[in-house]
């Protein structure tokens, strides 16, 4: 039974000191309890006075001593729901403050790693492996991503996330191999920032997610560069997002949405 009451919560000496009062119904002084539990009298004081703190034992002052008396068990329901408030308290409180710890951990300690592959596979890797996680993906299009990889392989591609609700925002340049269908974009869990064809021409794709920058180039036989980064990626955040701040601010971005809407 010992070891049932510290699995509740009781330490050793209070469970048993708790079990030793349970066998006198006329109670014990605190030499008794000191003398049966090999403990100085002033530990005996401390794990009684610990018991009527918890309602399992209670203390009378009778013929110019003090008496413990053992209360009924059911008190332990009241401990345990006490401990068990307590704990989601502490995880709470963990909880708000990882957020914070998180952020000071990262500044003060980098774990850089960077994994290149070459080829269609290499690629295909690297989307797969940002389309796993539960963090929103920002990336930048290239214009070069259809003829190197082909339509139906980059449209799985692109419906990858949308298995996790991963939500994706893309600056994207207009062309027609493009073409927009809020349906299709709402499918795939896309937002889509529109720049005009000619701003971004070069055979290279952006995109990160968490902590990890993807660079994707669609030259000779194809390459990924993945780079997992805190800094790096927080980095590239903060760019996209003061691209797609400038761009939406054009007065031009709108009428490129006029010129795209239309169906595949």
């Amino acid at each position: 039974m010992q070891d049932k009451l510290e699995a509740i919560g009781l330490t050793e000496l209070q469970a048993r000191a708790y079990l030793y009062l349970l066998g006198y119904s006329n109670g014990r002084k605190p030499t008794h309890v000191a003398e049966a539990l090999a403990i100085t009298r002033t530990n005996a004081y401390k794990v009684l006075d610990q018991l009527c703190d918890f309602d399992l034992a209670r203390r009378s002052n009778t013929e110019k001593t003090y008496h413990y008396y053992a209360e009924n068990p059911i008190a332990l329901t009241s401990f345990v729901s006490e401990a068990r408030n307590k704990a989601l308290e502490l995880e709470k409180t963990v909880k708000d403050s990882l957020d914070t710890l998180q952020k000071q951990y990262q500044r003060t300690v980098r774990h850089s790693e960077v994994k290149t592959g070459h080829g269609k596979a290499a690629i295909l890797q690297a989307y797969a492996a940002q389309a796993k996680g539960d963090k929103a993906i920002h990336f930048i299009r290239s214009r070069h991503d259809i003829p190197f990889m082909g339509f139906d392989t980059m449209d799985k591609v692109r419906k990858m996330a949308k298995q996790t609700g991963q939500l994706r925002y893309g600056i994207i340049p207009a062309a027609p191999e493009a073409p927009m269908n809020p349906e299709v974009d709402e499918r795939s869990n896309l937002h889509r920032t529109l720049v005009a064809s000619s701003s971004y021409t070069s055979p290279v794709e952006w995109s990160v997610c968490g902590e990890e920058l993807a660079i994707i180039s669609f030259t000779d036989a194809g390459s990924a560069i993945r780079i997992t980064d805190h800094v790096i990626a927080e980095s590239f955040r903060d760019l996209w997002h003061m691209l797609n701040d400038n761009i939406t601010a054009n007065p031009t971005h709108e009428t490129l949405l006029g010129k795209v809407k239309r169906k595949y």
